[in-house]
């Protein structure tokens, strides 16, 4: 794992802002829970929501993936847990095909 993802995942996991190259975290609050919106050059691919104290719940934001289908966002939905695959140019989450590259 990268360093970058290793620091975007500590802010994950600790629900704050941080900044680095093209990856953003930003800490919000909704509804009464805490959120990491978590953006790669300007798009938001996912949100981490803390729904307990000890517990963390990732949304990947399926409609940019489809849209930019890249390495890089790949790489850093897949180190923040999600389960992403590539393959013979098929990107799949959770078992279902969701763009072509």
């Amino acid at each position: 794992m990268r360093k970058i993802e290793r620091e975007m995942i500590a802010a994950v996991r600790d629900i704050r802002n941080w900044h680095c190259d093209n990856t953003e975290v930003k800490a919000m609050s909704n509804e009464g829970l805490s959120v990491a919106r978590v953006y790669l050059h300007g798009n938001h691919i996912a949100n981490v929501t803390q729904v307990r104290h000890d517990t963390l719940n990732l949304q990947v934001i399926e409609s940019t993936l489809k849209q930019w289908p890249t390495n890089t966002i790949i790489s850093r939905l897949r180190a923040l847990g999600a389960d992403v695959q590539v393959r013979k140019g098929c990107v799949i989450i959770n078992g279902v095909h969701i763009a072509t590259r």
